[in-house]
């Protein structure tokens, strides 16, 4: 009797919808892993700070990755038979600390994303305390959500009696995520300098910016629409494991993209600036290596676009007047 009351729909939207997230969530884990690695091949003079954090996310991500395992065999296997089971029953304490393992982890990615966007703003208050606020409720939400899910008797009520704690959440989720990215890409904007080795390597890092930033933001706005338009299903779930794998593979992509964009500011380094630009090419790079990838990241030879390392430090000639025996920007090609 209990067999005839669940549909192959209610099958494809729970179990179905569970099985195809674990499968998600478990291939990007692997892309976390192999990015992890890459890092500690590439930058071992990383500060202390990177030096811990790095494995902190990726612990967190393994741990999840563990809960989210555990809850699929338990609906898939040990629930076999007993279909009513998925909805019936009490909601699954390791399903509920996977979203607060994801929790955090967004947490600490949106924080480092927050420090940079304070550094870039030049310690501008009110977009950081903005953006501070936004990840601050998602996590108070988030986890007032975890520590609420637990004491509900079945899966159905939780969905009721949490619904507004949960859409608060994954609403102060996007929210952040959009406003890093479009922070981020406002304040690089302003870093361009009219030479084109330089304002590549800003155009590079806006568009990195904004690709990760509404990515994210994106899967946290396609949960909030799933949790509010099918709440019953588990299509819920299956977006939040992808969720914080994104979010961790986006922060370890942005410092394992630090050696191609160094080589990209090496690949001019046997020039100088003629225009009057120098100071501020050296600011360009000084930013890209505190600020973009910043936290105690390792520093590379060379210490300014455009200028080889050996003249970094010492005083440049005084620029060129432009006019008739000067340059102008994006016409000097040295």
């Amino acid at each position: 009797m209990a067999s005839s009351l669940v549909t192959p729909q209610i099958l494809d939207e729970t179990l179905g919808a569970l099985f195809i997230g674990f499968g998600f969530s478990t291939a990007l884990f692997g892309i976390l892993s192999s990015q992890v690695v890459s890092y500690y091949r590439l930058f071992r003079a990383d500060g202390l700070y990177i030096k811990v954090l790095v494995p902190l996310i990726w612990a967190l991500e393994f741990v999840d990755q563990v809960f989210i395992a555990h809850g699929s065999y338990h609906y898939c296997v040990t629930l076999w038979g007993n279909p009513l089971g998925l909805i019936a029953e009490k909601p699954l304490w390791s399903l509920i600390l996977g979203q607060t393992f994801g929790t955090v982890v967004g947490t600490l990615v949106k924080g480092v994303f927050a420090v940079r966007v304070w550094r870039f703003s030049g310690q501008n208050y009110l977009v950081t305390g903005v953006l501070a606020a936004v990840i601050i409720l998602q996590f108070v939400c988030g986890m007032y959500y975890s520590n609420r899910a637990l004491a509900q008797p079945t899966f159905v009520t939780s969905i009721v009696n949490l619904k507004t704690i949960a859409t608060l959440s994954l609403s102060a989720g996007a929210v952040s995520d959009f406003i890093t990215a479009a922070a981020l890409a406002w304040y690089l904007r302003k870093m361009r300098t009219g030479y084109d080795n330089s304002d590549s390597l800003v155009n590079s890092l806006i568009v990195y910016g904004l690709g990760t930033g509404f990515v994210s933001g994106g899967m946290s706005l396609t949960t909030l629409i799933l949790y509010n338009v099918k709440p019953q299903s588990f299509d819920t779930l299956a977006s939040f494991f992808v969720l914080s794998k994104i979010l961790a593979i986006s922060f370890m992509t942005s410092l394992n993209t630090r050696k191609s964009s160094h080589s990209r500011g090496r690949s001019n380094s046997n020039s100088i600036p003629l225009s009057g630009t120098g100071q501020r090419s050296q600011t360009l790079t000084d930013k890209h290596a505190e600020a973009v990838y910043g936290l105690g990241a390792a520093r590379t030879s060379e210490t300014t676009v455009g200028v080889p390392a050996s003249l970094a430090t010492s005083e440049l000639p005084p620029p060129l007047p432009e006019g008739r025996f000067g340059l102008q920007p994006n016409r000097a090609r040295v």
